[in-house]
């Protein structure tokens, strides 16, 4: 009779759930920037700014769910408050004495456009990793997510 591994000793799937966990921290700390920038834009482009940044912080927030949901069906438990690979509150304190409205929005916009790059790199990082685990499940979804950021970054 063989024996059956479970899928929370498969050390792939194990290495799978922790890039989740980067991704989902990554995006975490983005929906942090970006609930915040939400809540401060100013100017010209108020308005245009104000919403897209609310559509993206909620798509960001609906993917949480996902991706925990995933690291979960790996066997593995969900660290939400473990440490992101990028700091919001740094880039925060960089726009925020920035006198000029417009300056300040358009300075919002190019950290975010930087925010999402790096949270692209970790979905490719854990997709690449998901892929090597022949875990079509997980690279399905994170082709998911970098549609979405991808689009959110366009």
């Amino acid at each position: 009779m063989h024996k059956i591994s479970s899928i929370k000793t498969n050390p792939d799937l194990n290495s799978v759930a922790g890039a989740l966990q980067t991704v989902l921290n990554d995006s975490h700390a983005l929906s942090h920037l970006t609930h915040h920038c939400h809540f401060n834009v100013e100017g010209k482009h108020f308005y245009s700014l104000h919403h897209l940044f609310d559509e993206q912080y909620n798509e960001l927030f609906s993917s949480f769910d996902v991706i925990g949901e995933r690291i979960r069906a790996l066997g593995e438990y969900v660290d939400f408050m473990d440490a992101s690979s990028f700091d919001p509150s740094a880039k925060i304190k960089t726009i925020a004495p920035i006198t000029q409205a417009d300056d300040r929005a358009t300075a919002m916009v190019k950290d975010l456009v930087a925010m999402h790059d790096i949270v692209i790199t970790s979905c490719q990082s854990a997709k690449n990793i998901a892929d090597e685990a022949k875990d079509d499940v997980t690279v399905d979804l994170l082709i998911s997510r970098l549609a979405a950021l991808e689009k959110a970054k366009w």
